[in-house]
């Protein structure tokens, strides 16, 4: 039900939580935002010559919204890793009272 956003160096990808029979899609304001918004430079940080470190994003949106922001690369986006991304998501909101 919710789609992701791709550009040229990362997908965005929304996930809601809570009530699963009513999830918020993102808005067409929001979309273009991302779309049109550069996050290369919040995503990868050259440290000098030979190092590049490379972010992911997590934004918590509207109490029920995570949007995942990461690199394109097929490593980012494996199984293995989408388990530890949901334990960290959820580690997130415990934390925070949810």
């Amino acid at each position: 039900p919710l789609g992701y956003i791709k550009s040229i160096s990362f997908i965005c990808y929304p996930f809601a939580y809570g009530n699963p029979n009513k999830p918020k899609k993102m808005s067409e304001l929001e979309k273009r935002q991302i779309e049109k918004g550069d996050l290369s430079c919040l995503i990868n940080n050259q440290q000098d010559a030979n190092i590049l470190y490379k972010r992911i994003i997590k934004l918590y949106h509207q109490r029920d919204m995570v949007y995942l922001v990461k690199p394109k690369t097929l490593r980012y986006w494996l199984k293995s890793i989408a388990l530890r991304d949901a334990n960290e998501v959820f580690r997130d909101l415990v934390n925070s009272g949810y």
